[in-house]
């Protein structure tokens, strides 16, 4: 009796199925990156848009004013920045170096502090005219100047 060969042939082709698809113990795996930040301020003087990292082979990454993203990446020295920040915000430090191993986790952390927003504030004083009895006005980032009421006009 003849020996059949379909068995055979789905045999050989299994093994060659996995075959093809083992590693060896040379290729590098990846490891975790996780990017952090950490912002302090009031709002609404926080940074709301949030920031970028660069420096990640993708691409930029986006974080929140106090958020995390977890990574994959290949194992690799890695220059991280963030960018993106409001101009009253702060980071320290701007940018990480870290270098990343096989199957490790590496953690990078950025401190931003946000500080009240730039202004501009004016103060005038208007003698009054012949009268003297004068008014003091102030106004904020070229906005129309509110009248102080001196003490006693109450």
């Amino acid at each position: 009796m003849p020996f059949p060969r379909f068995p055979i042939a789905l045999f050989s082709a299994t093994i060659l199925l996995i075959a093809g698809c083992s590693t060896s113990g040379d290729e590098s795996r990846e490891g975790t990156l996780v990017l952090r930040s950490s912002t302090t301020g009031q709002f609404p003087d926080l940074d709301v848009d949030g920031y970028q990292v660069t420096g990640l082979p993708g691409g930029p990454v986006a974080l929140g004013v106090n958020d995390t993203a977890i990574t994959r990446l290949p194992p690799a020295r890695y220059t991280l920045t963030i960018t993106g920040l409001a101009d009253n915000c702060i980071s320290a430090p701007t940018q990480i170096v870290l270098t990343l191993k096989n199957e490790e986790r590496e953690t990078a952390i950025w401190d931003v502090t946000c500080g009240v927003l730039p202004g501009q504030a004016q103060v005038v004083f208007d003698p009054g005219g012949s009268t003297g009895a004068g008014n003091v006005m102030f106004a904020v980032d070229g906005q129309a100047p509110l009248g102080i009421i001196p003490r006693g006009d109450a």
